[in-house]
């Protein structure tokens, strides 16, 4: 009978789906992020965990018996209409006891088995929609979490579980619709919770930023680069992207690593006049390996703006690339879509005379056919 039902479910959900008002369908926008939250009833002036890094949040400090009440938010900028979300979380659970996981009203359709606690694998499974045209709210508070703590252990961790950005795969994601298919819409990896137990810092509650002393807000935080792309030849990775307009954009950070989300390395490449299309080309990296990559730009105070969507490759391995753009040296076309770039400086793959060195040009290749110039900058790892 569960399996049946489960069958059922799946049918229910896209045919639900199918229904939705054509005037409800978003331009889906890769600007959703998740977070965890302390437990928090009111509308705004909520605390949250102390950063502990650009990975990871804490908790403060914790002790056997104590009850950890999490919040899981979705912040929704562009206010997309989301229908449904996932969002599975791991922990251990010889540390914590999962005590009871709810989700919010906005998403009445539960999931089967996705509002539960699997002891056994250390899950909390969750996973709702609303097929009444979404929630298109700039802040969700999607579903609460709460844990007993059994023991301490000062290495713990609950994290987002499967979290990916590369399509529907995963499960933590948050779906729109668009053009009659669905699309995630996260942006970047949330942050894992570390535990903290004993004398820890005390989370000091709500914290006020004050403006810039000679200005407020002028929204450069919140731009965002376009037009990522990526490919590979051999050891050799090819990235590049859109330019921003904005007068105030001083350069551009590359920021790249082998787990989705997770950037360990970064190179800056300073902005070269012209506009267009930059990019950058990440040499003598192992082949097979799985790279995945995101851009911001930055101005003259060092500020940057929001990641640009992520992109992978698998090194050596130019099919294997989630935003594909061609390299074979074609004279016309576009650079649109998975087009060939008309003219590829990179010819054939392969910059020759590459140095190592990062942010060292090697090439300007004027393109007339498509009206615009690559800058292609050659990094090492």
């Amino acid at each position: 009978m569960i399996k049946n039902l489960s069958k059922l479910w799946l049918v229910i959900i896209p045919v639900a789906i199918c229904l939705i008002n054509v005037s409800s369908v978003h331009a889906a926008t890769n600007d959703v992020s998740v977070r965890f939250r302390p437990h928090c009833e009111k509308a705004t002036g909520c605390s949250e965990f102390i950063q502990k890094d650009a990975n990871t949040l804490s908790t403060y400090g914790l002790k056997v018996g104590d009850k950890l009440d999490i919040d899981i938010i979705l912040n929704n900028p562009s206010a997309q209409p989301i229908q449904s979300i996932q969002s599975w979380i791991s922990y251990d659970p010889m540390l914590l006891k999962g005590v009871d996981v709810s989700v919010g009203d906005e998403f009445p359709l539960v999931a089967p088995g996705e509002k539960t606690f699997d002891e056994i694998q250390g899950l909390v499974k969750i996973g709702a929609s609303n097929v009444s045209g979404g929630v298109n709210s700039s802040q969700l508070n999607f579903a609460r979490v709460t844990f007993e703590v059994l023991a301490e252990d000062s290495e713990s961790k609950v994290s987002f579980y499967e979290f990916s950005l590369l399509g529907q795969e995963g499960k933590t994601k948050a779906l729109v619709v668009e053009a009659g298919r669905t699309v995630n819409v996260l942006k970047v990896r949330p942050r894992d919770l570390q535990l903290c137990f004993g004398d820890c810092k005390i989370n000091p509650g709500p914290t006020v930023t004050p403006p810039p002393a000679n200005n407020t807000d002028d929204g450069f935080t919140r731009l965002q680069p376009s037009g990522i792309r990526v490919s590979t030849n051999e050891s050799d990775v090819y990235v590049i992207w859109n330019s921003l307009s904005d007068a105030r954009v001083q350069g551009y950070n590359l920021y790249y690593g082998t787990v989705s989300g997770r950037y360990v390395h970064r190179r800056t490449v300073h902005k070269m006049p012209g506009g267009g299309i930059q990019g950058v080309t990440v040499g003598d990296l192992p082949i097979g390996q799985d790279y995945y990559f995101a851009v911001t730009a930055f101005d003259s105070r060092e500020r940057e703006t929001e990641f640009s969507y992520e992109v992978m490759v698998e090194v050596g391995d130019p099919s294997s690339s989630t935003a594909p753009f061609g390299t074979s040296g074609n004279t016309g076309g576009s650079n649109t879509g998975g087009s060939d770039i008309t003219g590829s400086v990179i010819d054939g793959g392969k910059i020759a005379g590459g140095t190592g060195f990062p942010a060292h040009i090697l090439l300007i290749a004027a393109i007339i056919s498509a009206g615009f110039s690559i800058v292609l900058i050659r990094s090492s790892k």
